[in-house]
């Protein structure tokens, strides 16, 4: 048990530390915001690429984020109901709707890997900007994996609890 409880950290830890990382792509994100307004508004020379580049740093934002949330608790629940359950009641539910999850994790994968690969193979780019896409669909697989790592974790975790009656680290 003490092998499968610090692999669950070391998920855990990397996670946590990606999270914290990838936080900061929004701050580039907004760099790039306020540099088209600069340029538009002060030398009313508007960038082509400032709008594209956004949404694929957002995109890669919120596709990296993925694990860092679900191992903070932070997606979207029903916790009006799911609050007023017992730990081991939600964690029944969890372990009962874990292969949703995991069909979407795998989709998400394997789906974000043939679109990176289609990506690479043909240096697919932006036809306005020329900002190449690759480097952006490279991180669909990539957050996915995350995801999938700290599903895992979780769901390991909520089976000791429905097994057990408590939960390992």
């Amino acid at each position: 048990m003490r092998k499968l409880s610090s692999v669950l950290h070391v998920i855990d830890t990397i996670n946590d530390r990606l999270g914290k990382i990838f936080s900061f792509i929004i701050v580039v994100m907004i760099g790039v915001m306020l540099w088209d307004i600069f340029v538009t508004y002060v030398f009313r020379a508007p960038t082509k690429w400032a709008v594209e580049l956004t949404g694929l740093i957002f995109g890669t934002h919120f596709i990296l984020g993925g694990a860092f949330v679900l191992l903070h608790r932070g997606h979207i629940s029903m916790d009006v109901v799911y609050s007023r359950l017992s730990v081991r009641t939600r964690a029944i539910l969890d372990v009962i709707t874990f292969s949703l999850f995991l069909s979407f994790c795998c989709v998400l994968v394997w789906h974000g890997w043939e679109l990176f690969s289609y990506s690479l193979k043909y240096l697919e780019h932006s036809v306005f900007a020329e900002i190449p896409f690759y480097p952006f669909k490279v991180m669909i697989p990539i957050g996915g994996s995350l995801l999938l790592l700290q599903g895992l974790a979780k769901f390991i975790r909520d089976l000791t609890i429905v097994i057990r009656g408590e939960q390992i680290i």
